[in-house]
């Protein structure tokens, strides 16, 4: 629940969701293997991980988490965006 690094992170707001599928941080991939678009950019997007994922995995997933895209200068970057909830029941 919370880390040496002081993230705290809330109980899943959803009962039916197990607690990784419910963190408000979510790594982002890249999307299309890192390849830019017509316009340049490359884009990311939100990708699920399973419970028992380790930094570890993500540094070989060359595909999604370490492309070229990935690394800057001498080191590698993985991006995060916050996971919002939205209650459009009430």
């Amino acid at each position: 629940m919370t880390s040496s690094l002081r993230y705290e992170f809330p109980l899943p707001r959803d009962e039916g969701l197990a607690l990784h599928e419910s963190l408000s941080l979510q790594p982002l991939g890249l999307s299309g293997r890192g390849a830019p678009r017509n316009n340049g950019q490359i884009y990311l997007r939100p990708k699920p991980v399973r419970s028992d994922t380790v930094l570890a995995n993500l540094m070989v997933d060359t595909n999604v988490y370490s492309g070229r895209p990935c690394i800057e200068g001498s080191e590698w970057a993985l991006n995060f965006s916050e996971l919002i909830f939205y209650n459009l029941g009430s």
